[in-house]
């Protein structure tokens, strides 16, 4: 699939005002990553944690406990022009 920069920073810039991580530098690394990425596999996005399933514990570092998770929506394949929305992949196929 190709990817239409112009077009995905206007689907992205049109969604901002949808999420946020709670922590405005984080929120403004995820936008700037999304305005900047040149295609579908470099794109950023929060996952609210509402949004994972199958959540296993892996372990404990030095700066947090590791996890690991399914995505309920799955990561972004293309922007879908009839339905106006992101088609997703996700992790079960």
């Amino acid at each position: 699939m190709l990817y239409c920069k112009a077009c995905n920073v206007k689907h992205f810039q049109q969604n901002f005002k949808n999420w946020t991580s709670g922590n405005n530098d984080i929120d403004k690394f995820i936008q700037d990553n999304q305005l900047s990425a040149n295609f579908y596999g470099q794109v950023l996005e929060w996952i609210p944690y509402n949004k994972l399933y199958d959540i296993e514990y892996i372990a404990k570092g030095g700066f947090g406990k590791v996890y690991r998770a399914k995505w309920i929506d799955g990561f972004i394949g293309y922007w879908d022009n009839i339905n106006e929305n992101w088609e997703r992949h996700n992790s079960d196929g």
